[in-house]
């Protein structure tokens, strides 16, 4: 009998009675890893879906992780896959059980990466508007002939509420299911407000020094700095709108 644990170990000695071909019924071991046997005499078939069925176990092991609603559907999938493919042999039925088990598991993963991207970008948001709270409070008179001071924790806050609109409306779209480092995914969501800010400050300059002719229709002194906030919103909901700007000011840097 040649026992196979989720834990990867060699040999591992499983406490089951085998059958007459060396199986038993698939068990989860006390470490939470999914147990089983490869019948006597394995085809290829069958020795391929064991190793898939052990690789899955692992990563729902790591990333789902033990006892959690998640895990438990994926691990109830797998164990039907390993009984029916490894006990009786119905390898192609097997298969159909394992192939749920892998979709349900990266379903369950792309939820869980998701909202983990999520709270990275709103961490970046709350981040970015406290330093520039801190950067009017410390850094005014270097502020001054550039941007209002006033208005610039304003501009911040505002090119990061469009970022977490922008992913809140696509957030369904957002590919995450193949993304296993929770830090990574975390910077990488922090990071969208954080471009959005550096696109709104250049879009400032760029409209407040009139570099480029942009028509806004035909406001006043008192609302201009509102045009300045919706152009700082548009920065962090889509950034096409900030590289579209910037791509007319390099005509004009370049012609002068």
């Amino acid at each position: 009998m040649l026992g196979v644990s989720g834990m990867g170990i060699p040999g591992y000695a499983a406490q089951a009675d085998s059958g007459a071909n060396g199986t038993f019924p698939a068990f989860i071991n006390p470490d939470k890893y999914l147990t089983f046997a490869l019948p006597s005499g394995a085809t290829a078939d069958q020795k391929a879906l064991a190793a898939e069925i052990m690789a899955l176990d692992h990563r729902a092991h790591e990333q789902l992780g033990p006892d959690t609603p998640e895990w438990k559907e994926v691990l109830g999938m797998l164990t039907n896959a390993a009984n029916i493919g490894l006990m009786y042999g119905e390898v192609p039925q097997a298969r159909l059980d394992y192939n749920q088990a892998e979709q349900a598991f990266f379903l369950h993963l792309q939820a869980k990466n998701r909202l983990k991207y999520l709270l990275g970008l709103m961490i970046g948001v709350v981040v970015c508007t406290l330093l520039s709270g801190l950067l009017y409070a410390l850094a005014r008179s270097l502020a001054q002939p550039f941007v209002t001071p006033k208005l610039l924790p304003l501009l911040c806050l505002f090119a990061g509420m469009g970022s977490l609109t922008s992913v809140l409306t696509r957030l369904d779209s957002i590919d995450l299911k193949f993304e296993t480092t929770d830090l990574l995914i975390m910077i990488s969501g922090g990071a969208r407000p954080i471009v959005a800010i550096f696109f709104a400050l250049v879009v400032y300059l760029i409209l407040d020094l009139k570099l480029i002719d942009v028509k806004f229709g035909t406001p006043t002194d008192e609302n201009r700095n509102s045009i300045y906030l919706i152009s700082s919103f548009l920065c962090g909901f889509s950034e096409r709108f900030a590289q579209d700007i910037l791509s007319k000011v390099f005509p004009t840097i370049g012609g002068s």
